[in-house]
């Protein structure tokens, strides 16, 4: 399975892609930007990444950011990926709980 971050932002993109084992396609994320080339660009790099993994389970995730994703969205259906749109709301409570667990359990 190949996992796609993406965080999204009004003008750009950036992005990371990891296999289920843990290599990364590169050790920072890419940024592209908001545009169709910007997406092909993200569409070539899982495609190669795939191939270099020989894997082409894909599953993409993105915060949901008001209309800044809707075009990425789109495009990313249309070349048939699973992509799940997450709540930023949660991801941010999640991200808390984390931290707050970790001091409990450290101190």
């Amino acid at each position: 399975m190949i996992y796609v971050r993406i965080d999204v932002a009004s003008d750009k993109h950036d992005f990371m892609l990891m296999t289920e084992n843990g290599s990364f396609y590169t050790k920072r994320s890419i940024t592209i930007p908001n545009n169709d080339e910007g997406y092909k660009k993200l569409h070539n790099s899982i495609t190669k990444f795939c191939g270099a993994n020989n894997d082409y389970q894909v599953r993409i995730g993105f915060e949901s950011t008001g209309f800044y994703h809707l075009n990425l969205l789109l495009f990313l259906l249309m070349k048939e990926y699973k992509v799940y749109l997450l709540n930023p709301i949660l991801t941010n409570m999640f991200k808390n709980l984390n931290k707050f667990i970790h001091q409990r359990t450290t101190t």
